[in-house]
């Protein structure tokens, strides 16, 4: 059976990435019948059909078959987008898709396969959902993203040995003088690396920023590929709403799509509740940021969604008894 969200993060930069392009974002959201505020929401998510509804007026509203190019050139090194961002901070372009391919299903409907050989590293998108065509320019725009990828990391015009696509991509000689390559017909979509380019160091490498990133996102996937019990729905919400302060019961029933009773009623019979679950996710957010990094006790008050840092302080003491500097010095219970 697969796995995977049935729901997949928007990020809030791809409305100023269409606005920078041109493009209404405005009008993207009318055509694609989507909520007109979605590029603003904290925690936007598109299920299937919504994904490619956007996707498919993306295209319409531009009028540009070179519209994954378009976003390629726009997508840089400094554009805070969580996939792109968990990409460039690994050592390599193989780790950079093995990374990609883990997290996927957070921010798509689809799977990617990474393989690698003695001479190259193929990436492909699998999975994608049986009864929904993809539209051409998710199909272009993945391939786009694979090299650009691999530019970004290396600082070099890094061209594929092959890139093949199921659909004809419109224009292929500008998509075949940007990749490097001529495109051409596969059963799926797939681009190929020569070995030595997939292995050799990314130059926007950075363990340290990736150490500082990682949990989050290993939470929201565990949280999304689970068979998701509400606790573990719950668990997913306050991760991506937490640092906004906003973490009433009310707002979570809202947004996970059930009554405030309902809610209530489902964890009581997880042996849980909203308070509970709202402590676990802080405590263990709290113990990483004052372990794995230099962030200070106020800004993890903040992150935590508390208002003041005494509010953190006594909540810190109760789950530890420890202080945050006695935490961080290693004397408090870490584990």
């Amino acid at each position: 059976m697969r796995t995977g969200a049935s729901r997949y993060a928007i990020d809030m930069g791809w409305g100023l990435i269409l606005g920078q392009l041109g493009i209404d974002p405005q009008d993207v959201l009318r055509s694609a019948r989507l909520p007109l505020d979605l590029f603003r929401r904290e925690a936007a998510s598109l299920d299937s059909a919504e994904y490619f509804r956007l996707w498919q007026a993306m295209e319409r509203v531009s009028g540009d078959p070179l519209l994954p190019l378009r976003l390629a050139r726009a997508m840089t090194a400094e554009t805070f987008s969580p996939a792109l961002f968990a990409c460039l901070c690994s050592e390599s372009l193989d780790a950079a898709l093995a990374r990609l391919a883990l997290y996927k299903p957070l921010i798509g409907p689809m799977h990617l396969s990474v393989e690698k050989d003695a001479s190259e590293t193929v990436v492909e998108i699998r999975g994608l959902p049986g009864d929904i065509d993809p539209p051409p320019s998710l199909i272009a725009g993945e391939l786009v993203f694979f090299t650009h990828l691999a530019r970004l990391g290396l600082r070099e015009r890094i061209v594929p040995t092959r890139v093949e696509s199921p659909v004809p991509l419109p224009q292929p000689h500008a998509f075949a003088d940007w990749l490097g390559c001529a495109p051409r017909h596969g059963e799926a979509a797939r681009v190929a690396f020569r070995g030595r380019d997939a292995e050799r160091p990314f130059l926007t490498a950075n363990p340290a920023m990736w150490a500082a990133f990682e949990p989050g996102l290993r939470q929201r996937l565990s949280d999304a590929t689970a068979q998701t019990s509400m606790a573990g729905r719950l668990r997913g919400w306050f991760n991506e709403t937490i640092a906004s302060g906003r973490v009433s019961i009310n707002e979570a029933a809202r947004d996970l799509g059930v009554s405030g009773r309902t809610l209530q009623r489902r964890l009581s019979a997880e042996d849980t509740s909203f308070q509970k679950e709202l402590s676990a996710v802080r405590e263990r957010l709290a113990r990483h940021y004052l372990t794995q990094t230099r962030l200070s006790t106020g800004e993890i008050a903040f992150l935590l969604g508390y208002a003041e840092p005494n509010s953190f302080y006594r909540a810190l003491h109760g789950w530890t008894g420890a202080t945050p500097d006695r935490i961080r010095s290693g004397g408090g219970v870490v584990s």
